[in-house]
């Protein structure tokens, strides 16, 4: 795998990563990826200011844990190849967003972070998630 990043002194980061498996064993087996990444933050030490970042990404998902929790083992990869038959494995398209605002609490000493969070995946359901730190 590889990456790109750029980094401005005004918060601004964009990134764009890919990776690929050149060999394995077997043959059928293929992972692959592309995604990438905007980013901007006003946020300074202790995580008070504002926060959002916008990653998409493509491709064979390194982790299979989807799979194995919304269809089983039967749905792995590797279970279709032991059962002789040619697993293929479609490529997905993830879209995830994230948004979160620091505010300064006890005189400015700690921080209470809110933030929410989206994701949407081409083969799988959405989500959207709150949540608060300190």
């Amino acid at each position: 795998g590889s990456q790109l990043e750029y980094r401005h002194p005004i918060g601004f980061r964009a990134d764009l990563k890919g990776r690929a498996l050149l060999a394995h064993e077997d043959d059928d087996v293929e992972e692959w990826g592309i995604s990438g990444g905007i980013a901007y933050s006003t946020a300074g030490p202790g995580g008070q200011g504002f926060a959002i970042a916008f990653s998409p990404e493509w491709g064979i998902l390194a982790s299979q844990r989807d799979q194995l929790w919304n269809g089983g083992f039967a749905a792995m990869p590797g279970a279709a190849l032991a059962s002789g038959r040619a697993a293929r494995v479609q490529p997905a398209l993830r879209y995830n967003l994230e948004m979160q605002y620091g505010i300064p609490i006890f005189h400015g000493r700690e921080s209470l972070i809110l933030s929410a969070r989206s994701s949407f995946r081409n083969d799988a359901s959405a989500y959207l998630r709150f949540e608060r730190r300190f």
